[in-house]
Parts: C-alpha cells; sequence; structure tokens
C-alpha cells in the first residue's frame, strides 16, 4: 500500500459566441490540481534464484483531486452593443473543485536485494473509471504510466 502525491497546473482558455448583437465572450483561467492516490496491490513475486526477484501486481486505488483555480480573467465583446467589458477572476473566492475516484492498477517490476538494501522499480498503470477534469470543451480521465523507483525496509 502506498501514498502517491502529485501536482499539476494547467491553463484553461475558451471563447464561446453568443449571436451576432451579443458577440462573444472570453475566458481564460490558470488552474492548479493537487492529486493523492492510495493504491492497494497485490503482488506475485516470481521464484528465482539470485539478487533480481521480478513480480507482477494488480489491485485498485483511490484517486482524490482537489482543482484550484488561482487566477483568471475574461470578458464580453459586442460589435453591435456598446463597449465590451473585462473581468479579472480571484482564485482565492472560488471554492476548489473536488472529486474521489476509484481506478484500476496494474503494475510489474523487480526488487533488487544485497543483505538489508532492497530497491524496487516499478512501472504502474493506472486507469482512472471517473473523469477528472470536466470543463466544457475538455474531459480526461488522467489515465497514467509510471514509473516508480524506492527503497524498501
Amino acid at each position: 500500500m502506498d501514498a502517491l502525491y502529485s501536482r499539476a497546473d494547467y491553463d484553461y482558455t475558451s471563447i464561446r459566441y453568443l449571436s451576432r448583437s451579443l458577440g462573444d465572450i472570453y475566458n481564460a483561467e490558470k488552474h492548479g490540481v493537487d492529486q493523492v492516490e492510495i493504491p492497494a496491490l497485490a503482488k506475485y513475486y516470481f521464484p528465482v534464484a539470485g539478487i533480481l526477484q521480478p513480480f507482477l501486481g494488480a489491485g485498485g486505488s483511490v484517486v482524490y483531486d482537489r482543482d484550484q483555480i488561482s487566477h483568471g480573467e475574461g470578458g464580453q465583446a459586442s460589435p453591435a452593443g456598446p463597449m465590451p467589458f473585462f473581468y479579472s477572476i480571484n482564485g482565492g473566492l472560488i471554492p476548489p473543485m473536488t472529486t474521489v475516484s476509484g481506478d484500476g492498477v496494474l503494475a510489474g517490476g523487480v526488487v533488487l536485494s544485497h543483505r538489508a538494501l532492497h530497491v524496487s522499480a516499478e512501472i504502474r498503470y493506472t486507469h482512472l473509471f471517473d473523469d477528472v477534469v470536466t470543463q466544457p470543451a475538455l474531459h480526461t480521465n488522467r489515465n497514467q504510466l509510471s514509473f516508480l523507483l524506492g527503497i524498501l525496509f
């Protein structure tokens, strides 16, 4: 069982056409996503003589995502209407969007053992079952392939 933390930043920009008289709405936001993943895997270690011991693993994981807008700006421009207006977004005033999802995990790797030192190299595929980014023009389930290197005690 592990607890993994990651952080990602992304920019979200949209332009929406309303009509000829109303014009367009422009929006640009800077987001920061904090992710905590707690996977639990059952691992099978192949019985091999020597210092290298390969393994395969499978299991499930719970993922908590927190998507917070740090800042942004937007506006509306109308060719037939009054002067365009613009606004600024203070991300601290907008509550973060949080999601909790479950996923499946597959892993494979090898453990190098020498006396009391055990080093593990692992490739892990995580398949998230739910969309965690759900902006109107952007949908992703953020499936990921990870390489983990660890020291075992």
